[in-house]
């Protein structure tokens, strides 16, 4: 893959990603002034099972066709009809569950909206391959033009009936409604169609590599969401639409930085992973630069994050604060975990991949019950401490099959932590003279932040940061 194609996906991909979160994060806020944390811990409740079952209607195949270079429109239409099916069969099976996941919870709404929620399942599955044909020959443009009108779309439904009180009816509403605008629009700007067969031979040979996958990705939903159902159960929709709040706030900027890498990394290296040589380069490249925002991202918001909450989604979720903090430590590793782990996907180790999320989640399992007893707070000190253990694990085996293992990251990460921390503590520093008050202490604080981090970087000449500026004028170091 050329160096051009490369740096014109990571533009593209990053222009996507950032301006559908964007828009969908001032959509958030919106609603988040609109309703109650009660309203967001509801829907939460579902999150555990409609991720689950999204992740039975493709069952891993949209990386094997990924990793796959040489498929066939035969492999493609195998692969479509089967998520169509499976789409189906998971809607029918939350339908019929959803009386017993209203009265698990003890709340008699999510019977009605349990179905509702399940019908997205089968929307999404209707253009699950036409998205992941765009994703593997790097077409990020159309998908952004798709996400940004669904995102509005959804969005401004979803405002208006939290403003007429429906409560949690417009977060649902919002997102099936996203979710069908999304389908219309890649059948409509993505040329391929399905092709009326369905291949035992083709799901045999996706399936050796998707089914790990799989049972990977079903092993990481249950514990990342598995939190809905300890602290829905025990401690109500109050501190679940909190902890949640606090959860989807930390991972607005990784998240960003991680759909990136997502979407682009594994693609990429999967094209490079018989040259070693190059996968690393390619590897190296994409910590440097990722962690060179990522880091000082997690560190800022998690020194402004009172503030951040009041002033942004207002007084009634200011006790989310606390655990957006201790979760933006766990965030600071977070993008090493995807690209460590695509590096594992994109080399062929599904095998190897199951079997470390088995220990991985264990553990994290574990640390989840035993965070549990100390409410929210003790559930995200559990995630921190999950996420520094894997960690140690997905890079042992990047170190075993790449020589770029966690010490070697490290020193690749460690101008910017450095620049970093000096950073949050001139922002500190800050804050106790400002007293502007308000959303205006908060803008001049976070600008305070951002300059001086860039002046840093220009004035040491922090490599990553060279090597990202150069790479975004198409030129090399």
């Amino acid at each position: 893959m050329s160096r051009e194609k490369a740096r014109s996906a990571v533009i593209w991909s990053g222009l996507d990603v950032f301006v559908r979160q964007f828009i969908g994060f001032a959509i958030s806020i919106v609603l988040a002034r609109l309703l109650v944390p009660e309203d967001f811990g509801t829907l939460a409740l579902l999150s555990l099972f409609l991720g689950v079952a999204q992740l039975f209607v493709n069952a891993g195949f949209s990386a094997a066709l990924i990793q796959k270079q040489d498929t066939s429109h035969v492999d493609e239409s195998t692969v479509f009809w089967f998520n169509l099916a499976a789409g189906l069969a998971m809607t029918i099976l939350l339908v019929g569950v959803s009386p017993w996941v209203a009265a698990f919870f003890k709340q008699p709404v999510l019977t009605p909206l349990t179905c509702l929620m399940a019908c997205n399942i089968s929307i999404s599955a209707f253009a699950s391959i036409h998205a992941t044909l765009m994703n593997k020959r790097l077409d990020f443009k159309t998908p952004m033009k798709i996400g940004v009108i669904a995102t509005v779309l959804s969005g401004s439904v979803g405002i208006y009936l939290a403003w007429n009180g429906y409560g949690v009816w417009a977060l649902a509403w919002q997102a099936v409604l996203n979710s069908f605008v999304g389908v219309i629009l890649l059948w409509y700007w993505n040329p391929w169609r399905p092709l009326f067969v369905f291949s035992r031979e083709s799901v045999r040979s996706l399936f050796g590599f998707s089914g790990w996958l799989f049972a990977s990705a079903i092993l990481d939903t249950v514990y990342q969401r598995g939190y809905t159902l300890l602290i829905g159960r025990f401690y109500g929709m109050h501190d679940l639409g909190i902890y949640d709040r606090a959860d989807k706030t930390q991972q607005l900027p990784g998240g960003i930085l991680s759909s990136l890498l997502a979407r682009v990394a594994f693609p990429l290296f999967s094209s490079i992973h018989k040259n070693k040589d190059k996968l690393r380069v390619g590897v190296r490249s994409s910590v440097r630069s990722i962690m060179l925002v990522n880091i000082p991202a997690m560190m800022g918001l998690a020194v402004l994050a009172e503030p951040f909450v009041r002033e942004v989604f207002g007084e009634q979720w200011v006790s989310a604060a606390p655990a957006l903090q201790v979760l933006c430590v766990a965030g600071l590793l977070y993008p090493l975990h995807v690209i460590n782990l695509n590096v594992l996907q994109a080399q062929g180790h599904a095998n190897l991949f199951f079997r470390l999320e088995v220990i991985k989640k264990s553990l994290g399992t574990l640390l989840l019950i035993g965070g549990s007893f100390y409410g929210i707070m003790g559930i995200a000190w559990s995630r921190v401490i999950q996420s520094v253990f894997a960690y140690a694990v997905n890079g042992f085996f990047t170190h075993k099959f790449l020589d770029y293992g966690i010490r070697k990251q490290s020193l690749d990460c460690t101008a910017s932590f450095a620049l970093s921390m000096v950073m949050a503590a001139v922002v500190m520093v800050a804050d106790q003279w400002i007293e502007l008050g308000g959303k205006s202490e908060l803008v001049v604080l976070v600008l305070i932040g951002a300059v001086f981090y860039l002046l840093c970087n220009v004035v040491t000449g922090n490599n990553a940061f060279r090597e990202s500026i150069s790479f975004a004028k198409g030129t090399r170091v």
